[in-house]
């Protein structure tokens, strides 16, 4: 499985979380490290080049266009 990057609503734009999405269950994401879900529906998926890992404070940092 591979990790996807997304935003709930209600997040800080600048931010975002990690999650996987199960092969038995194609229509949520699970947070990595958390037991719970949340539906796909509910999301805005983060391209994996737009994101970051601030490892000093442990949060998933979302860049600008890295293109533009």
């Amino acid at each position: 499985m591979k990790t996807i990057y997304f935003q709930p609503k209600g997040i800080n734009p600048n931010f975002c979380e990690a999650g996987i999405i199960h092969e038995s269950n194609n229509e949520s994401v699970w947070y990595l490290g958390e037991p719970c879900k949340i539906p796909i529906s509910d999301i805005k998926i983060i391209p994996n080049e737009n994101v970051t890992y601030d490892e000093k404070n442990g949060l998933y940092l979302v860049r600008e266009n890295v293109y533009s």
